[in-house]
This record gives C-alpha cells, structure tokens and sequence, in this order.
C-alpha cells in the first residue's frame, strides 16, 4: 500500500491506495489498513504514518494542518511522486509538478527547538520474573509521549514546538542502557526487576505504571534489607506497615512480583522476600489482620519451644505403667504430641504410615498426659482393637474403659456414627483430649459426620491417619479445622486458590 498526499487549502489531507503507479480507488476498510504499519512500502510513508499516530488519527482520511507541518517533515513528503493538490473538497486532484505551494506550507515558521529531557519507561504487565515495558523519549515542554524506535527526527507536535531527537541524545542513551542492561534493552519488550532497578538509578530515566484505570502511576523498589533487619520483630510496627509488609508477602504467595500500594507501584524480587527470611517472621506476617483466634494459635506456633526431654519422657511412661518398648521414631511422634500439649497448643495430626504403630505411640501420649475424660473416635471396626492395645500396654483398668456415653470413664471409645447420633449428649460433655483415628471420615468439613465432631468440647485434639492426602491438599486443610475451626476463615480467606 502507499500514501496519496494531496494539498488542499492551508492542510495535507493523506488518502490510502494499493502499491501502484497510478490513482486507484482510496481504501477506507477498517480490515485492510489494520496492518498498515507492515504493508505501507515506501520507507518515507512509513515515516509519515509514525507521525500521524503521534496525533492521534487513527481512520483515514488523514490530515495535517499547517500548523503541525515543519520543513523536516515536507521535505520527507516531498520524496514522494504521489502529491496532488485540489482546490476544494469536491474538486478533482490535480497532479503537484511544483513543490513551491508545499514550501510555503512550513516557511516562515520560527519553532522553538527542543530535545528529550527523560526516557519514559511504561511497565504494560507484570510476569513472574519480568515486566513487559514500553520505552518513550519524554519532553517537559509538550505532553505526548515519542516511542523511542521513532527513527526521524520527531516533526512538530505543538504549535511553534519542533522536538528533535539529535544523535548526542542518542548515543548518551544507549551508554546508558549498554552499562545498567543488556545492550538489547531497547529493542525488547521484557526487562527483569534488577534491570528495571539499576535504571531508575540514573537520573534520565522515569520509569512508570499504567494501570488499569489507565492513571499512570510512580514506580519504586524495594530494598532487600528489609527483612534482613528483622523488621518483624519489632512491636512498634504501625497497622500502615503491616498491611505494607503483609501484601508484599500475600503477593509473593500469588506469584506476584510487585504492590499496587498507596497510589504507587512498588516492585520486588524473590530475593527481596525470600533472602534471611525465617518462619516466625513468615508466621508474624501471615497472622496479620485475622481474627483474634487465628492470631493466638499462630502466636502459639512461632513461640513453640521443646519442654520435655526425650529421655526423660520414656521414663515418666515407663513410671506410669506403660508396658511396651517404642521404637526410636515413635519416641519422636509420642514426644512431638506431648510437646505440642505442654505447649498449650490446639492438637496436632499423626500421620505415619498404616502399620507403623500410630496407636502405641497414642495410649503412650494418654500416660503422660495424666487427663480424666478422653474421648476416642474411630471406625466401628477398630473400637475394640483400642480397648485391647489400651489393656495390653498399659495397667488401666477395664472399668476405665467405656464404649458408650453413659458414664464418665478415664476413656470412651466411640464410633464416629454413633458419636454423630449422641451429638447433643456429647456437646454437654468436657473432653481433656478427643483423639480421631482413621480421620477420612472428616476429610469434608460439608458432611453431618464432621460438622457434629467439631462440637466436641475438648482442650486438645489428635487426628491419626495414614493416608493425610487422598484426593487433594482439601483433605488435609479439613482435617486442620477439625483441630482448630478458626482455620477455615484462613484458609478461605487468605489460601484457597480463586
């Protein structure tokens, strides 16, 4: 396709046609001319058709009024062998043979010449590891924006303003980019955070965000010593930094790499988040702005401290009547239960493998727990298999055994369909520990099974499971708020996926 210029009173009015050394008809279809940056041949039209984007035109036929011609700009006109002139709009074009009339278009203008101050960086859209980036040469003296790939000097945009991008500029440009990036920064889309931080270092560069609401907005970095100092640790932190710190941190989780955060955006690298940072701090971040319950029991977590050797925990069962020997890892789950226990916390899951004596390590904890009302809930196939391992390894009584509710017994042993049946016997009931074995029968907090277990006032609890994941990470989160109900406002307010 080419350009058809024609003179027509103090305007160029600019028409579209096919490649072809004669006048054909001018092309007005919306479709054909989507891709006219690519189909225009001649390099000067391509130049031209640069300018006319610069003025927001966008559907032919295109114009350019004197005062936005300059003499740069006729001159590229010119070059062309399709100008005609016609003296009105429903005149006929007359072929131009005398560029004199074009001359007299842009002569006798005093223009005020001015360059480039800043390159404009406009980040389009974040990725995981880098942002896709528009560059501009930004001016102080006229408000639209120059695509830096603008390969001519910049025609006039604002009446009695010439801007010029003068090869000096240039070069000091691209010294610029050749030390702080890869020296095909200009000629790529995508530049990572660290490029973008080590850029807006230099005083010609202003890099930018344009958001959805199309307000561009200021762009900062973070510096990855914040969470070097600790800075959570500190108890003077202001509810404006914590919600700063704790988005920062809701973002990374996102795979965000970046905070659209008081009218500015503020970018960070895996480095900024991830570098020195522990899991109290984590903890201390993630707890921000939840409910009261769901702040204890974090609180409990980050401040969670081994009060019982291991040593001395086999000998306090052995001194309570505990008949059999543990093996070396279910020493470490006995004393990881009773731990989480002096530590005030809500309960934990065990989870070893079917076979592996989750059961023992279980009546073992019961010992040194040293309660009054235990309540244990298991598959109605497994009721008496309890009784038995509790009699085999241990010297409590059978009479302190009960399989129903009727009486208040060191232990009751019930299935979950008959504890869902008592319910409302069970719910007027203290539990010390309620103990949950084979718990996939509560990998659905929506089922009546679960919702009338979690009704069971208890000080503690245990989950006992060999298979924790079935189906999908939900079966675990389930069994979590059946320790601790708080945690389903966590998790669907901060964790489940959208």
């Amino acid at each position: 396709m080419r350009f058809v210029y024609i003179l027509l009173d103090d305007k160029i009015q600019i028409e579209i046609q096919q490649n072809r050394n004669k006048l054909s008809p001018f092309i007005r279809n919306k479709k054909m001319i989507a891709n006219l940056t690519q189909d225009l041949i001649s390099q000067e039209d391509k130049i031209i058709f640069q300018y006319i984007k610069l003025l927001n035109q966008t559907q032919p036929p295109y114009e350019i009024c004197k005062d936005f011609l300059s003499l740069e700009l006729i001159q590229i006109i010119k070059s062309s062998n399709f100008i005609f002139s016609k003296k009105s709009i429903k005149s006929s074009l007359k072929k131009l043979t005398s560029s004199s009339s074009l001359d007299l278009l842009a002569s006798n203008k005093k223009y005020i010449i001015i360059s480039p101050k800043r390159i404009k960086i406009i980040i389009d859209s974040f990725l995981k590891e880098k942002v896709s980036v528009s560059f501009y040469f930004e001016f102080d003296e006229i408000e639209k924006d120059i695509p830096v790939n603008y390969n001519i000097e910049v025609p006039l945009i604002k009446y009695r303003i010439l801007a010029i991008i003068d090869k000096e500029y240039k070069n000091n440009l691209l010294n610029i980019f050749n030390i702080t990036v890869n020296k095909d920064a200009l000629n790529t889309k995508y530049l990572t955070i660290d490029e973008l931080n080590k850029l807006k270092e230099n005083e010609l560069i202003n890099i930018q965000y344009k958001s959805e609401s199309k307000k561009q907005k200021s762009v900062d970095f973070i510096s990855n010593t914040l969470f070097k100092m600790k800075i959570f640790d500190k108890n003077d932190l202001s509810d404006k930094d914590l919600d700063f710190y704790y988005s920062m941190l809701e973002n990374y989780l996102q795979n965000k790499n970046y905070i659209d955060y008081d009218d500015k955006i503020i970018l960070f690298s895996d480095e900024d988040i991830i570098k020195d940072i522990d899991n109290q701090i984590l903890l201390k971040v993630f707890s921000y702005n939840l409910n009261q319950d769901i702040k204890t029991f974090i609180d409990k977590i980050i401040n969670i401290k081994n009060l019982v050797d291991k040593k001395e925990m086999i000998h306090q069962i052995k001194l309570n009547g505990f008949n059999a020997i543990l093996k070396d890892y279910q020493e470490d789950g006995t004393l990881w239960l009773y731990n989480l226990y002096k530590n005030d916390l809500d309960g934990g899951l065990l989870a070893d493998e079917m076979g592996l004596g989750k059961t023992i390590q279980v009546v073992a904890f019961l010992l040194l727990s040293k309660t009054k009302n235990n309540l244990i809930i298991a598959p109605a196939s497994l009721i008496h298999n309890w009784k038995n391992e509790i009699l085999k390894f241990t010297n409590i009584k059978d009479s302190d055994i009960c399989l129903s509710i009727e009486n208040n017994s060191f232990i009751t042993i019930l299935s979950y369909e008959y504890a869902r049946s008592k319910i409302e016997i069970l719910q007027k009931q203290n539990f010390d520990i309620l103990i949950m074995d084979e718990s996939q029968k509560i990998k659905n907090h929506k089922t009546q099974v679960f919702n009338a277990i979690v009704q069971v006032k208890r000080s503690f609890t245990i989950i006992m499971t060999g298979t924790p994941i079935e189906n999908s990470l939900n079966d675990l989160w389930n069994m979590l708020f059946a320790i601790n109900p708080s945690l389903h406002d966590l998790y669907t307010s901060k964790i489940q996926p959208l």
